[in-house]
């Protein structure tokens, strides 16, 4: 029922038009016999009030049309991500580039490639293989370098984890329809 009014609710303007979609749907779940339920503290299945009920559906169509609305989870997720991104690779960079080594070679492929002659694939690729050899070479000889790199990667990925872990329901059954 839901997935059906999802299109027709996103193409409707006004909010009295969105709230009158929502309360159509109670309407038909209640009048069929049904009821939308909650789990109380206690564990036991209670039914939710009206205004729980209007709630619940309309996040089911924020969350639907999540790239409409900011109040969406898909979109709460989405600005976290982009939040979190630049920050990681900006802290990533800083640590790779705090080797002397790794900017010499960095800021020397650099010029090869901006003054090759003969720029074909080739010549490129020789370039990129040469840098990435002695890339390798700073690597081994630099575990530490290698260590904070990791470090940071996986703290990167942890939060990016958590911001995931932290926008699932707590219970699948909060508000469901019987």
């Amino acid at each position: 029922m839901l997935d059906g009014a999802t299109e027709k609710y996103s193409k409707v303007e006004s909010k009295l038009q969105r709230s009158m979609i929502v309360t159509d749907i109670i309407d038909a779940v209640l009048a069929k016999g049904n009821r939308f339920l909650r789990q109380n503290s206690n564990g036991e299945w209670i039914d939710c009030t009206r205004v729980m009920c209007r709630e619940k559906v309309g996040h089911y169509f924020r969350n639907a049309l999540g790239c409409l609305y900011k109040s969406s989870t898909k979109s709460k997720q989405r600005v976290k991500k982009e939040e979190t991104t630049p920050r990681l690779i900006y802290s990533l960079h800083a640590i790779l580039f705090s080797n002397k080594l790794v900017t010499e070679i960095m800021e020397r492929l650099m010029m090869d490639i901006t003054f090759i002659d003969d720029f074909s694939d080739d010549a490129f690729y020789e370039k990129a293989f040469n840098a990435n050899s002695r890339l390798l070479e700073v690597f081994k000889n630099d575990i530490c370098l290698v260590q904070r790199y990791h470090h940071q990667s996986c703290l990167g990925q942890q939060l990016e984890l958590s911001s995931c872990a932290t926008t699932k329901p707590k219970h699948p059954g909060n508000a469901l329809a019987a």
